[in-house]
């Protein structure tokens, strides 16, 4: 029905959740990097195995991550509010010390649960979705498609709906265990672009580009998911409110 879009990104997959309908496809099975996209599937891992209401110490190496998200070394944040961090302001740190918490099997674990929700094409080698550089080379952190990111983003929206809340705010504020605060703001720079969003992750290196899904309330509890892959930094917001547009424009004229 949207056929006639046309986006910057490399890839892209439009689902109406309610109508059970593909609504647009642009090499929606292309392996591409997912960037930080990733750490939808580390805060899966980490809510399923780790216990609700604990705190998670942040170590030194947590802290040496790529990005400052304001954490110091020896502090302890609730676990809810750190998978709030790593999926609102997409902080690296947070991440790292999610992976350290669970322990060195942490990646198997990743891996295996993509396995496990039918997302084959989709691979983990660290828990942020970095590109890992060597010299002159790089590789990606993770790969995976349009149509698998969506995929996953569906799938917790539909178990762990609560992970998601936080994510169409602004910016966020959470507070260590001795008390200390620190603020965030939200990585996607689109949130007034997209009416009634539901749930939302970004996602850039320079091996990927400008990664985004997300989940938007197209009218009366009418979800509707969008993934792309593979645009610029700022394109994958102008790609996101071209779709939201046609998706509307499309529903009212049916």
């Amino acid at each position: 029905p949207l056929e006639n879009l046309i986006l910057e990104a490399e890839s892209a997959y439009v689902f109406d959740l309610s109508a059970d309908q593909v609504l647009y496809e642009k090499n929606s099975v292309l392996s591409r990097p997912l960037a930080s996209l990733t750490k939808l599937m580390t805060v899966l891992v980490f809510e399923e195995r780790a216990p609700g209401g604990i705190f998670i110490p942040i170590s030194l190496e947590a802290v040496q991550q790529e990005g400052d998200s304001g954490f110091l070394v020896g502090e302890r944040f609730r676990k809810e509010d750190l998978i709030d961090f790593i999926l609102v302001a997409s902080s690296n740190d947070a991440a790292w010390a999610a992976s350290e918490f669970i322990g060195s099997g942490f990646l198997s674990l990743m891996n295996e649960r993509a396995r496990e929700l039918g997302l084959s094409g989709t691979s983990f080698v660290n828990p942020q979705g970095l590109d890992i550089v060597s010299g002159s080379a790089a590789t990606p952190g993770a790969l995976g498609s349009a149509w698998e990111a969506a995929r996953l983003l569906e799938y917790i929206f539909e178990n762990h709906p609560g992970l998601l809340e936080k994510t169409s705010l602004a910016e966020i504020e959470i507070a260590s265990e001795a008390g200390r605060r620190i603020r965030a703001q939200n990585t996607n720079s689109a949130l007034g672009a997209i009416p009634s969003l539901l749930a939302a992750k970004t996602g850039f290196t320079q091996l990927a580009g400008g990664n985004l899904v997300f989940i938007f309330d197209a009218g009366f509890s009418y979800p509707v998911l969008v993934s792309l892959l593979g645009s610029s930094e700022e394109g994958r917001f102008t790609d996101a409110a071209k779709i939201t547009s046609a998706v509307l424009n499309y529903l009212a004229a049916k």
